[in-house]
């Protein structure tokens, strides 16, 4: 290898470098690989080969000793003066990666400090929430924790980061509840209320939390808005409204059952129509009222989040049935077939069955209402993907593409049946029913061909109530 070439090489070969240094700064320096390894961190093995091509190019000299090689520095001129140089550059090279190194640990410095700073800012804002802040991983650990929320989970730890919420709170079923939600990926549970320690009642929101790169699911990010004031201020108007309708109803309900009897008193004798007809519109008038004040208290108690859900295990096809054989006189006054399809051995389900039965009746008494003479109801169930879907169909009168979006809000009524009685109440008060099961309701419909309502109940019990 001649020299030029070898200093060629000898750039890009670090450990040459480093053993040109050494002899460089020390010039008068004879000594064995060992030694030389040893001044310059290197092992005696990994510096041999390159010792010997430093020889070959006349740059080192070496001499035999007792039991190894000496070795001293020994270039001819021009080899020297291009080490300079390149030791030169080398020095060059070190020092402005030391400024450059400064320079970034400088910027480090400040940027942790601004972390550190913008860190305590935003857990100072956190801490002074009136709401409750929780942060957790998919593990349920603790990446973020106010006070609030450790009041709601009975939490006392006060270094409760990176630990598993299941750890450290004491209210187990809390738990529970949000590793279910997060199991079935149902996380917008609008209607989950946690109490806290002190009896407050908080609505539960749920957010996913994901990387802001990979768009990868790191976490969950629940907020607790404290609704006492609220609960307690619809829960005074609920007594209030509650305590009017039943001084209405009272007197409402001797009304009814007083003209029921003359009705049947005076159909026995059969002497005046005109009084039996009197009479049964004093007592269907008395009826309609009394439905009107019950809707009326109905939706007061669900805008006060104070409708409560009596889940038990119940054969829903006798449900169904039972309740649609009941309307079948109803339907009959107009000459009207109802159907009934139920899935062979559809299986049991969690349902509140005043309530649900409160929705086929409404849903079955609105069919009726709205089908003319000689039509169709069909009433179908059937079991789909962990829900069983319930249809009630008919051929009456539709309902407009317009009305469709407003159909379960409360008060609507459409201009096709303004002629028709009601309060406008019963769509949305099933709504909220079909909502506190967890479940989900839709309508499709077509002007003078007939209407279609589908409902979903999920098997499972549901867990926000």
């Amino acid at each position: 290898m001649t020299s030029d070439k070898f200093i060629e090489e000898v750039v890009n070969t670090f450990n040459k470098i480093e053993i040109l240094s050494f002899f460089y700064e020390n010039p008068y320096t004879i000594d064995s690989a060992e030694g030389i390894s040893h001044w310059i961190g290197r092992k005696k093995d990994d510096i041999l080969e390159d010792l010997e091509d430093l020889v070959v190019s006349r740059i080192l000299q070496s001499e035999k000793a007792e039991e190894s090689f000496l070795y001293r520095y020994s270039p001819p001129d021009h080899i020297h003066k291009i080490i300079s140089n390149i030791l030169s550059a080398k020095k060059l090279y070190q020092d402005k990666i030391k400024d450059l190194e400064k320079e970034r640990k400088n910027l480090e410095d400040q940027f942790l400090k601004e972390i550190i700073r913008e860190k305590s800012k935003t857990r100072t804002i956190i801490e002074s929430m009136n709401e409750g802040i929780l942060v957790i991983n998919k593990n349920l650990q603790i990446l973020t924790i106010n006070h609030v929320a450790k009041d709601i989970f009975s939490i006392e730890d006060e270094k409760p980061l990176g630990k598993k919420l299941s750890e450290l709170a004491k209210d187990i079923e809390k738990i529970k509840i949000i590793e279910n939600i997060i199991i079935s990926g149902n996380i917008s549970e609008e209607n989950l209320l946690f109490t806290g320690n002190k009896k407050n009642i908080y609505k539960v929101g749920f957010s996913l939390l994901k990387d802001e790169y990979s768009n990868e699911l790191i976490g969950y990010v629940l907020v607790f808005n404290d609704t006492t004031k609220e609960k307690e201020a619809e829960k005074i108007k609920t007594e209030f409204i509650s305590m009017f309708t039943h001084d209405l109803k009272n007197p409402l309900n001797a009304v009814i059952l007083n003209s029921t009897y003359l009705i049947e008193k005076l159909n026995k004798n059969a002497s005046d129509d005109t009084e039996a007809i009197f009479l049964k519109m004093i007592n269907d008038s008395g009826k309609r009222i009394l439905r009107i004040i019950e809707d009326f208290l109905s939706v007061s108690i669900i805008e006060a989040g104070m409708l409560k859900m009596k889940f038990e295990e119940v054969n829903y096809d006798k449900v169904l049935s039972l309740t649609a054989y009941t309307f079948s006189s109803f339907a009959s006054e107009k000459k009207l077939q109802i159907e009934t399809e139920v899935q062979s051995g559809l299986p049991t389900i969690w349902i509140d069955r005043l309530q649900m039965e409160r929705v086929l009746e409404n849903l079955l008494s609105n069919a009726i209402k709205f089908t003319p003479d000689g039509g169709k109801i069909k009433v179908t169930a059937h079991e789909e993907n962990g829900s069983i879907v319930t249809c009630i169909s008919d051929t009456g009168i539709g309902i407009s593409k317009e009305d469709l979006p407003n159909l379960f809000d409360k008060y609507y009524r459409s201009q096709k049946t303004s002629n028709i009685k009601g309060t406008g109440l019963g769509l949305s008060i099933v709504k909220s029913i079909i909502d506190a099961h967890n479940g989900k309701i839709s309508v499709e419909s077509e002007e003078n061909k007939g209407t279609r309502f589908s409902f979903y109940l999920p098997l499972k019990r549901p867990l926000a109530y």
